[in-house]
């Protein structure tokens, strides 16, 4: 006899129901092929994501990732419609983010190296290809033509994280050039040689003084210390406790600006939601210095409209916060906690030339891990 189907099976279960409520109807009010369906997709859901969570099966797993990006990537520009985007982000919400934050634990250094060892020396990654080697990427940065855009370790940057006029999204040319020259002129904390005092006058004093040992020690406690003398130096002038405070949290929501728009459409923009709010405060803090005024006033003297000008310190500010805290917090943190992990080993090493062991920290574990 043929098999009934889902439908017939759940009117058969209601029809021998007693009356008064369908609680005896087993344990799956719609029969039992609806139970061993989502028992089934449970088991092998709890399965796949075991593999993201062992090496085997992330190895296994990044394989298969690339197979299918390839295959995303044969196809050309003209043909990618609808089922391809579709395509593109079910890759993405299957493979990639899991990849990137359970079996890299969020960490693009260790995915890049695991991509290279799994892959080879160029991979397919996001909507191009990855290139692995020193002097791959070497020829990259190197060239005088470097086509650049929206985007930050190859996924796209929404606006409400930078302006589309950022300079690290404008192609090599005369107006990245001027816009460089223009912010290098006005921000005179960037340079050595144009502030020597700031740079030989050492940290501002903090509240609490550090004694040095392990106890005092916290990462929270260093990025205060970086968040009130990175924008010492560079604004000229000291942060409020609010302002502090709102900086400091741009630890916590500045990453989401690399996750994608794809990530982004998911969660409705809602990580975004907190990001635009430190950006509006920061700016506000930023313009009442005179240092945002000089950036302002720059920009006016060179033509730029009231709005271009507003978007220049607006883009100062985001490579303050994306580059300047994250970046130098990552650098700063993970040094620390090397020299910490091993203070017998490191320390003298630190003594003696403590360049060369940041620059050493910062080629094993870089803050900066690619470019697009």
């Amino acid at each position: 006899a043929a098999a009934p189907s889902v439908g017939a099976t759940a009117a058969a279960a209601r029809d021998a129901a007693p009356a008064g409520g369908g609680r005896r109807r087993g344990l799956c009010s719609f029969g039992w092929p609806c139970f061993a369906t989502t028992l089934a997709l449970v088991v092998a859901l709890v399965g796949f994501s075991g593999l993201f969570g062992c090496q085997v099966g992330a190895a296994m797993l990044v394989r298969t990732e690339a197979r299918l990006r390839s295959s995303l990537l044969a196809t050309p520009l003209s043909q990618r419609g609808p089922l391809w985007r579709a395509g593109d982000a079910a890759v993405k919400i299957a493979f990639q983010f899991p990849l990137f934050l359970v079996a890299y634990g969020g960490d693009r250094l260790t995915m890049y190296r695991h991509m290279h060892e799994q892959l080879g020396d160029v991979t397919p990654f996001a909507g191009g290809v990855t290139l692995h080697l020193h002097s791959q990427v070497g020829a990259v940065m190197n060239s005088k033509d470097q086509p650049r855009g929206p985007y930050l370790g190859a996924m796209v940057v929404p606006e409400r994280c930078m302006g589309a006029s950022t300079l690290i999204f404008q192609s090599t040319g005369p107006e990245h050039t001027r816009v460089r020259e223009l912010l290098r002129s006005t921000l005179v904390g960037l340079s050595k040689a144009r502030d020597p005092e700031a740079f030989e006058g050492g940290l501002l004093p903090e509240a609490e003084p550090f004694d040095g040992s392990v106890a005092a020690y916290s990462e929270e406690r260093v990025k205060r210390t970086l968040v009130r003398n990175l924008w010492f130096r560079l604004l000229k002038s000291e942060a409020d406790e609010a302002l502090e405070s709102t900086l400091l949290s741009y630890y916590t929501w500045g990453g989401v600006c690399v996750l994608g728009d794809t990530l982004h459409a998911l969660t409705l923009g809602k990580l975004l939601d907190p990001v635009e709010v430190i950006r509006k405060n920061v700016y506000e803090g930023a313009v009442a210095t005179q240092v945002g005024q000089d950036v302002l006033q720059s920009g006016r003297a060179e033509g730029f409209s009231e709005q271009d000008a507003v978007a220049l310190l607006m883009q100062l500010v985001d490579g303050f916060m994306f580059a300047g805290l994250l970046g130098t917090g990552h650098l700063v943190t993970h040094t620390l906690a090397r020299i910490w992990g091993d203070p017998n080993t490191y320390l003298p090493m630190w003594r003696m030339d403590k360049a060369s062991f940041l620059l050493e920290s910062a080629r094993l574990d870089p803050p900066v891990t690619s470019v697009t």
